[in-house]
């Protein structure tokens, strides 16, 4: 009598093995090619508290505080930096745009009548700044915390507007102009790539970002022609904000 014997599956089942360890193997080398994706510089978003020193070095008053108030304002920025070098650290060169607004009021007599006028100061900050980024913890012992220390030449545009949205003039001059000065800055910086591995290595393959700091900074600035006469825009200040690590 014939007899008819089931296949053995032993060769299946070592094959199903083979290719679920082939799977994880290439998952974790995709997840390494991820890791390792070049480094080239950063992109940063940040935002403080901010008043201009106008008034520090004026012997009659506060003028400036009597017209837009003594309260601070928000001053953005935004910051792109390129890695000279990417070593035990990162040096690097960048340039950073910013801007913020105070508006005020001052009262106009005219005759018998009391004008309300709304005058506008604007100031936008440029700078040509180098950094470095010490993230020996990070890289060497996957403790998020990195620190970074930056130092540049400013050039900040102000201009004046009255309430038609024209340049102001007082006593025949035009109110616009810039400041040259310098600044420094220290922060601490934590790395979100801890928080969410998964999400991090998604936004490296989509785009390109490697790694997410989220960091406070404080900064001094003396934005004051180098000491020549006149108003500062400068002082001690402080902000938080975000890097993206390209």
């Amino acid at each position: 009598m014939t007899q008819f014997h089931r296949p053995k599956r032993n060769g299946f089942w070592h094959l199903l093995v083979g290719l679920l360890c082939a799977g994880f193997v290439l998952l974790a080398g995709s997840d390494a090619v991820r890791a390792e994706s070049p480094v080239w510089g950063n992109l940063e978003f940040e935002a403080g508290p901010y008043y201009p020193e106008i008034d520090g070095g004026n012997a009659t008053g506060s003028p400036f505080e009597a017209a837009f108030g003594g309260n601070n304002r928000i001053l953005g920025e935004m910051t792109g930096e390129y890695y000279v070098y990417d070593g035990h650290g990162s040096l690097g060169a960048g340039l950073s745009i910013g801007f913020t607004r105070l508006s005020g009021s001052d009262t106009l007599t005219r005759g018998t009548l009391d004008i309300e006028e709304t005058t506008r100061f604007s100031i936008i900050p440029i700078r040509a700044l180098l950094t470095y980024r010490w993230d020996y913890l990070v890289e060497e012992f996957e403790i998020p915390l990195a620190a970074k220390v930056q130092a540049g030449y400013n050039y900040w545009v102000w201009r004046a507007l009255d309430a038609g949205g024209s340049v102001s003039t007082v006593n025949g001059s035009k109110g616009r102009g810039a400041k040259m000065g310098w600044h420094i800055a220290a922060r601490l910086e934590f790395q979100l790539d801890v928080l969410t591995p998964q999400m991090a290595a998604s936004f490296d393959t989509t785009w390109g970002v490697n790694n997410t700091y989220l960091y406070g900074e404080f900064e001094y600035a003396q934005i004051d022609d180098f000491g020549e006469p006149g108003f500062e825009f400068g002082g001690p200040s402080w902000r938080l904000g975000m890097a993206f690590e390209f």
